[in-house]
Parts: structure tokens; C-alpha cells; sequence
């Protein structure tokens, strides 16, 4: 049984570098199997573990391109290696290509909210539109991380249900509740936190509110000046600007409230940031799944959530949940049921950690592997 895998994304240290990863790290141990990792650079050849039946190719073109290397060197190779099915982990599939496939749809913001998706231009938003479709009409089979995601590709994509399995990801093994103090106060001291602190850490849209949970919470700091919230993520916003408003908001406050890191930080100081806080806040409207819920969880850190259907997925909406996450007045009122209710904060923090038991790697790469076999068996 031979199986091939796009593997170009290992390179960017972003979620579909970290679901390939993790997926081969389970499958690393497979026996009858033999994987085919398609990548484009030694780095990324390098990132990959070691196995005897991981087999690495790296296919280069005279230009380094994302469309050269998806629809025409990925599928001429995999064509001459005769997989039995090539997957792609992110959310395209070789235009050309004429064998059996797997696909997988993280998210679907781009049909559900095109408003929100960052197109480079007029042609991308058709061919990422275009191209987005038909790679999931050709998939022989579908995986999505959320039942929610899966409802949004059948509505948008017209895809039946049978043809759509979910597989729900994980949190890496460095998410985990065991206290570091030592580790913990270095990095507050480093980002220039004095005690307790809210905590927003990832990529920021406005269909994540961080504008209004800003605006929440200089009024909480007004009240509680012990409280800090910390923001670490690039601001993505179009009419908004995070920094700008950050620095306005503790100039009124005369101190700094508010601290705001334009950037990405490794999974080992996340997780110490997580184990360091009070609570997150990630006041989503629309989400593919929303792996800070479960990062933290595992870390015992309560999640104060928006009503993105797929956070109810990942939390059970064992967290302070919110109607509304553009209700500023609500925001404000959940945070500070959040200091104030100590019985219910405990009790929302257990129920977190049992919630996030339920999500694994192991789970979600079995699951994966057992659908891609089945597929291979019925065209054999």
C-alpha cells in the first residue's frame, strides 16, 4: 500500500505544518504501509521523522512557486511512484491530477465570509473560490476538523455527508497542566506582566473581536488594577489598529493595562503563557474549530468564548460563553464574572481540563489513516 502526501506546508511553522506533523508522528510506526512525503526543500525534508517507511522527495522547479509545485511537479511524481491515493492536507488538490485523492478542509471563511478572506486581488479571490470548489468535488474523500465545518462544505460545496469524515484535532504534547513557576514568572516578567492577566494568542481578524474585548476590558482595568491583558498575535484587521489602540487606552489609564506583541511565539512559551494567566479570551464569530480553546484547556487556563458554532465543538461550552462577542457591555460583564465568581471559575476551569482529555493526535491520525486505507481497498 503506497500513500502520498503533499508535504509542502512543513516549512512555515504555522497549524497545517503542525496537523502533517503530528499526523506522521502516529503513522511513523505503521507496518505494510509506504509513505511517499512530497516536499520542496531540505529544510522541510529534515522536519520530517525518522521511519522506515517515510520516503522523502524533494521536487524542484527552476522557480520556487506554491501553483509549479502543487499542479505540475507534485502530480507528475506521484503519477510515476503510482500511489494508490495522494493526500493533501491543505485545502487544495492537484488540478491535473487523475488518481485518488484525499482532501483536507480546515475552514471554509473564505466561501462562508469572502469579506473577511484576504485576497491578494480580483484573480485570487476567483481561483481560490474556483479552485477550492472542484478540489473538493474531485477528493475522493473529505477530512474536517469540525462537525460544524463539515455541515458549511456540504452547504457551500453541495457535498454529501458520506463523503465527509471528521477528524478532530489535538493540542501538542507541551499543552499540559503541570505548574513550571520558575518558567512561568521569567516569561511574565519578559512580556512585562506584574500578576494576573487575560489572554489573547493568535492570529488577529476582526471576526475574533479583539477590538471589543480591548474596549471590555478598559473598563475591567479601571476596576481591577491588578488585572493585565496581554494580546500576542499579527493584527490581520483592515480598518482597525490594534497597536494604536492599545496605546491610546493605556495612556488614558496611566499604565500599562494593556500589552500588545505583533507577533508569534513558540509553542513552549505559549504554553507557559497559558499556564500563566488567568483566563483566555478568544471571542470568535466564525471558526473552522479553534485549537486555543484546547491549548489552553489542557493547560488548565478557563476560556472566555464567543458563539462560533465549532467553539461549542471544542469546549462544550465549558467556558464563560458569550451571546454576543460585539457586545462590549457583555464582554465587560463576563470578565468580571470571571474575577468575582471564584465557585463558578473553579468549577469552569475542572470541567476545561476534563473537556480537553477528549481531543488527541493518536485519535485524530488513526481515524485519518483508517478512512485513506478504506478508500485505497474499494479501488482495489
Amino acid at each position: 500500500m503506497k500513500i502520498g502526501i503533499d508535504c509542502y506546508h512543513i516549512k512555515d511553522q504555522k497549524g497545517i505544518e503542525r496537523y502533517v506533523l503530528n499526523l506522521l508522528n502516529f503513522w511513523k510506526k505503521e507496518k505494510n504501509i509506504n509513505f511517499i512525503l512530497y516536499v520542496d526543500r531540505d529544510e522541510s525534508a529534515k522536519k520530517i521523522p525518522q521511519s522506515k517507511n517515510f520516503k522523502r522527495k524533494i521536487l524542484k522547479g527552476k522557480i520556487s512557486s506554491t501553483a509549479l509545485f502543487q499542479h505540475w511537479l507534485l502530480p507528475r511524481q506521484a503519477k510515476k511512484d503510482k500511489v494508490d491515493i495522494l493526500f493533501s492536507p491543505s485545502y487544495l488538490l492537484p488540478f491535473f491530477y487523475k488518481g485518488k485523492t484525499a482532501l483536507t478542509i480546515h475552514d471554509i471563511i473564505y466561501e462562508a465570509h469572502p469579506e473577511w478572506f484576504r485576497f491578494r486581488g480580483f484573480w485570487d479571490k476567483i481561483l481560490v473560490k474556483w479552485m477550492g470548489c472542484k478540489s473538493a468535488e474531485k477528493a475522493d474523500i473529505i477530512f474536517t476538523p469540525s462537525e460544524f465545518t463539515k455541515k458549511e462544505i456540504h452547504k457551500y460545496y453541495k457535498i454529501q455527508f458520506h463523503k465527509i469524515i471528521v477528524t478532530r484535532l489535538a493540542a501538542d504534547k507541551v499543552f499540559y497542566l503541570k505548574k513550571r513557576k520558575e518558567n512561568e514568572n521569567f516569561i511574565k516578567r519578559k512580556d512585562g506582566i506584574k500578576k494576573n492577566y487575560f489572554l489573547f494568542a493568535a492570529a488577529i481578524f476582526e471576526r475574533r473581536c479583539v477590538t471589543e474585548s480591548i474596549l471590555a476590558f478598559q473598563e475591567i482595568a479601571k476596576k481591577y488594577s491588578d488585572f493585565q491583558y496581554l494580546i500576542i498575535g499579527k493584527d490581520f484587521t483592515r480598518a482597525q489598529n490594534i497597536s494604536a489602540i492599545t496605546k491610546e487606552i493605556n495612556f488614558k489609564l496611566k499604565r500599562q493595562a494593556i500589552i500588545y506583541k505583533p507577533f508569534f511565539v513558540e509553542n513552549k512559551e505559549l504554553a507557559a503563557l497559558y499556564r500563566g494567566a488567568y483566563a483566555l479570551i478568544y471571542l470568535s464569530i466564525y471558526e473552522g474549530f479553534g485549537l486555543p480553546t484546547i491549548e489552553s484547556m489542557r493547560c488548565g487556563l478557563p476560556a472566555i468564548c464567543g458563539n462560533a458554532e465549532a467553539l461549542k465543538e471544542t469546549t462544550g461550552k465549558n467556558c464563560f460563553w458569550i451571546k454576543n462577542p460585539q457586545d462590549i457591555k457583555e464582554i465587560y460583564q463576563m470578565m468580571k464574572k470571571a474575577i468575582e465568581d471564584k465557585e463558578n471559575y473553579q468549577k469552569i476551569k475542572k470541567q476545561g481540563i476534563q473537556k480537553a482529555q477528549e481531543f488527541s493526535w493518536e485519535k485524530c491520525a488513526k481515524r485519518t489513516l483508517r478512512a485513506l486505507k478504506c478508500q485505497i481497498s474499494k479501488f482495489k
